[in-house]
């Protein structure tokens, strides 16, 4: 077994002790808020036995350099044959409503600043790092039950170096996702919201499929747009990406660009071994409790 180090990174409030919880289910052996200054000495005081390690850093205890941090983390790919930088980032107002609603204060809080103010001081600390990462994770539109399970296929894909594809339905009216490589717009196809007896109903219900399954423009777009993937998915896979964000989106991202997205996704998943789908406007009960439960 290839001995493997994860360095889970990012700003305050994204979900790092999520993500090394995730790891620690997952056998590795985590230590939280390691100080940087220690890494070089990490496989020497580690038990030989325990091929799998975990480190979250903060912005608490890294060196302002990028070459600094670049060498302390080279430094540790002669150690480990796995070695792999993973940084969570949020926007700002999701950060700002975490905080609010958990009433915890900010690391660097206690330097006098706002909490608008530490968020942008520590986005300047964490720079260096985040520019370093061999993966990025805006967290801003998951769950923290999403993150464990988005970290954990995380790390099936960098042992198997394969690319994880994940889809996303949303409304063009509250923003493209600023994360997905490719953007397809279904705002052309028949809209279930203009019949009175859809319009409560989502992509998921079975009154909407009926709707949308009958219409000849959503069976060639849906066609059209598999087709552009297939092709190109594995090219991009191969390409040393470690996920691969696909948008489908319409007009309020709860009927066209659903269905379409879990129609795709059916259909990607028998090429790919690694696809997750997400449906950004539609939160369950249970995503709803969920979405403030990240321990900051």
């Amino acid at each position: 077994m290839r001995k493997q180090l994860l360095i889970i990174s990012g700003v305050s409030g994204s979900g790092k002790s999520v993500a090394l919880n995730a790891l620690e289910d997952a056998g590795f052996y985590c230590i939280d808020n390691l100080p940087m200054s220690l890494l070089e000495f990490l496989d020497k005081e580690i038990d030989p036995q325990k091929q799998k390690v975990a480190i979250s850093l903060d912005s608490r205890n890294t060196p302002g350099s990028t070459e600094a941090i670049k060498d302390l983390l080279l430094s540790q790919k002669k150690h480990f044959s796995l070695c792999s930088l993973i940084y969570l980032n949020c926007d700002d107002n999701i950060l700002l409503n975490r905080y609010t609603e958990t009433r915890r204060r900010h690391p660097l809080s206690s330097q006098g600043l706002s909490l608008g103010d530490a968020i942008a001081e520590e986005r300047e600390l964490m720079a260096p790092i985040a520019d370093l990462a061999d993966i990025s994770i805006n967290s801003s539109t998951l769950s923290s039950h999403e993150l464990h399970d988005l970290i954990n296929k995380q790390i099936n894909n960098t042992e198997n170096n394969k690319a994880m594809i994940i889809i996303k339905s949303f409304g063009f009216k509250h923003g493209v996702p600023s994360e997905a490589d490719f953007v397809f717009d279904v705002r052309c196809l028949p809209n279930p919201y203009w019949q009175k007896d859809l319009r409560s109903h989502s992509g998921l219900d079975q009154k909407v499929k009926d709707f949308l399954s009958a219409q000849d423009s959503v069976t060639d777009l849906i066609t059209d747009i598999h087709t552009f993937l297939k092709k190109w998915l594995d090219a991009f896979s191969k390409s040393n990406r470690s996920y691969i964000s696909v948008a489908i989106g319409c007009t309020g991202g709860q009927h066209r660009s659903v269905y379409v997205s879990e129609i795709l996704y059916n259909m990607i998943k028998k090429q790919f071994d690694h696809v997750l789908i997400k449906h950004r406007e539609i939160k369950s009960i249970s995503n709803k409790k969920q979405e403030n439960s990240y321990t900051l």
